[in-house]
């Protein structure tokens, strides 16, 4: 998913990374960070999309069967830890190795 995400977000002086040369390259391309402007934007539309869906789990009615509260629960517990992970994400940007630093 990380990797969709960087592509989808590339954009400015990281758009040169798309011509031709790194076509047949690009999924394992951006496997690794591009930029810090890219990963931070990364982030922000994860972290956006994750809590937009707790948003919607707490708008559900309460109740049901026995199966659809635990994967109400499950769902929940999964956007948490993966809006934890990407604060931590946020938090070390500054200590990623990006592109320009890979090519040195």
């Amino acid at each position: 998913m990380i990797q969709f995400a960087r592509l989808k977000q590339l954009g400015g002086l990281d758009a040169f990374l798309l011509e031709s040369l790194f076509r047949k390259e690009v999924w394992g391309f951006m496997s690794l960070p591009v930029s810090e402007k890219n990963e931070l934007a990364v982030v922000e539309a994860i972290s956006e999309v994750c809590e937009s869906a707790l948003e919607d789990l707490n708008q559900c009615p309460e109740g049901g069967p026995e199966v659809c509260t635990k994967l109400r629960e499950s769902e929940t517990k999964a956007l948490k830890r993966t809006l934890e992970f990407m604060l931590r994400e946020k938090e070390a940007l500054d200590l990623k190795e990006y592109y320009q630093e890979r090519r040195l």
